[in-house]
């Protein structure tokens, strides 16, 4: 009788565990390191959809099942915060730029591996322009046939990683010289030979430069007391209103021959009577010039043919043009 008792007491305390743990629901997903990835994917990879309801089934099936194949995510961690709540870390995948591949972009790592593609670019993940390849396979290197440009690729993301630069896109010329873009400023580094020394210095230039439009040279700073120079964007005429172009038509419908007018203050001269001057005591008759002859006067030695202004070229001026 006594076995029996403590049969019933076992049996009850395990169907008192079984409805305690039953009522551990997921109702709270606490998702953080998603910069990239859409948080409600993680929450759906991790719970399967939505099948797996149970606080702690949840996270036994992801120690010893871990979620795999989340676009751009190399890693997550689960853990368990309480009956109803579970906190999941996302270890995304570091992105050093991206190549544009048919109507989509390729992404790569550090090291040149292309780690995902994707239809749409991804904000903050330099685009490189300047190559193509014909396929490509995930988890493999970059398809480029030149080892010299792939290496300086790496170099470049590298340093943009390292120096923690705002890059929009990396260009490669026809000639091979290189070029960065940062907002509307387009950054001109040659062909990299002192690359390691233009990108240390880059970061606190662009700083100065905030808000401005242009092209900074920096194909000639190979020291630590180099300069770069800075030629701002020239603004455009604005442009004038319907109103401004109305009152152009009306002043000069009278001149469409395209001639210049001149016009005249509005002077009144109705006040003054000359009617009291009288010139007729005056007699030019005696003022001859018929004695002036100019016909000495020869200009024919002047040849000015050998003057040549063409090696002038005033573009090359600008006024704008500022040094760092």
């Amino acid at each position: 009788m006594k076995k029996k008792y403590i049969f019933l007491g076992i049996v009850g305390l395990i169907l008192i565990a079984v409805l305690y743990v039953a009522s551990f629901n997921v109702k709270i997903i606490k998702v953080v390191g998603c910069n990239v990835v859409n948080e409600q994917v993680v929450k759906d990879a991790v719970t399967d959809n939505g099948k797996m309801r149970n606080t702690l089934y949840v996270y036994l099936h992801n120690k010893f099942k871990p979620v795999k194949n989340i676009p751009f995510v190399s890693k997550i961690d689960v853990e368990f915060v309480s009956k109803n709540t579970i906190s999941v870390t996302v270890y995304e995948k570091s992105m050093a730029g991206c190549v544009q591949y048919a109507e989509g972009y390729v992404f790569f790592d550090k090291d040149g591996i292309i780690l995902e593609s994707a239809a749409s670019r991804i904000e903050g993940v330099p685009l490189i322009k300047g190559l193509s390849f014909d396929s490509f396979e995930v988890g493999k290197k970059i398809p480029i046939n030149d080892e010299s440009k792939f290496t300086m690729i790496l170099s470049i993301t590298q340093l943009i990683e390292k120096y923690q630069l705002s890059i929009d896109s990396i260009e490669f010329t026809a000639g091979n010289e290189i070029v960065l873009y940062h907002e509307g400023i387009s950054i001109e580094l040659g062909k990299g030979e002192n690359l390691a020394l233009q990108m240390m210095n880059l970061g606190s230039i662009l700083e100065g430069l905030k808000g401005c439009e242009g092209v900074l040279y920096m194909k000639d700073f190979t020291s630590d007391d180099a300069t770069a120079s800075f030629s701002k964007k020239k603004e455009e005429k604005s442009t004038k209103t319907d109103a401004d172009a109305k009152d152009t038509t009306e002043e000069n419908s009278g001149n469409e021959s395209g001639e210049a007018e001149y016009y005249e203050p509005d002077y009144d001269d109705s006040g003054y009577d000359d009617s009291g001057y009288d010139d007729s005591g005056y007699d030019d008759s005696g003022y001859d010039d018929s004695d002036y002859d100019d016909s000495g006067y020869d200009d024919s030695g002047y040849d000015d043919s050998d003057y040549d202004d063409s090696g002038y070229d005033e573009s090359e001026y600008n006024e704008d043009e500022e040094y760092y």
